[in-house]
């Protein structure tokens, strides 16, 4: 082959379609990473949040003046009770989906404990502060409101049953 690899017609239509909404698609996934980072940090029973949007991440400022206020659409935040309520947590969620690839639409969600980083130490993990009940999401386009809910019934269910801490 001369001209290198070729897609077939049809991938070529789904390709050209998806870039017409590409622009749309990122600023809600953006969005929607931003206000439920807020969210997240603003929840008494979430420990700790990983956004570069927000205040207190510690390289905010590095963020901010590189980013233009385009922080991406993956956010990380630790509940309390560590692993244990990580899992209770996925399992009453409806909306983002658990799976080890974060691209999507959809959001999508996932426990670096035992997927990304399973082959690691605890001492590795914890090196790369991959802590109890770290959870990793990657923010679809739903409407923000139902992510919102979703996780708040969620977190809630899992205080019902007795949070762990």
């Amino acid at each position: 082959l001369k001209n290198g690899g070729s897609m077939d017609l049809h991938a070529c239509f789904l390709l050209v379609r998806s870039l017409k909404t590409f622009a749309l698609r990122m600023r809600t996934h953006n969005d929607n990473a931003l206000q439920l980072a807020h969210y997240f940090e603003s929840h008494e029973k979430i420990k700790r949040v990983y956004y570069p949007g927000i205040q207190s991440h510690d390289q905010h400022d590095l963020a901010k003046s590189q980013m233009n206020g385009k922080y991406s659409g993956m956010v990380s935040f630790e509940i309390e009770g560590g692993n244990t309520n990580a899992h209770k947590l996925l399992s009453y969620l409806k909306l983002p989906k658990e799976a080890t690839s974060l691209g999507g639409v959809e959001s999508i969600i996932s426990l670096p404990y035992n997927t990304s980083q399973a082959s690691h130490t605890k001492e590795q993990q914890q090196n790369n502060s991959i802590n109890e009940g770290l959870i990793r999401l990657s923010v679809g386009i739903e409407d923000i409101e139902d992510l919102i809910s979703d996780f708040e019934q969620a977190i809630t269910n899992v205080l019902k049953k007795k949070l762990v801490c």
